[in-house]
């Protein structure tokens, strides 16, 4: 047996990636990937390393700042003239 420090079931090395600009498909799987990670520290006692956490916390930032700004351009496009509905 090795003495390294445990990992998590992911391949990455327990790193959660999620590339800038990325896809509804790649945000779906990082999405699941986090999820199924945080599973694994509160159900199964799990304890990450200080680099897993710090890219975990650093990748979940990540993907709200981009859902923000995909709301607020999808907001934006809405509240444009001409956009939606035909006026009568």
């Amino acid at each position: 047996m090795s003495s390294g420090t445990a990992r998590g079931p992911r391949d990455d090395g327990g790193r959660h990636n999620l590339p800038t600009g990325s896809t509804g498909s790649d945000r779906t799987a990082f999405l699941r990937s986090f999820l199924r990670s945080a599973d694994m520290v509160k159900f199964a006692r799990f304890i990450p390393s200080a680099e897993d956490i710090e890219s975990g916390l650093a990748a979940a930032s990540r993907f709200l700042e981009e859902t923000r700004q995909r709301d607020a351009a999808g907001t934006a496009a809405e509240a444009a003239p001409g956009a939606g509905a035909a006026h009568a």
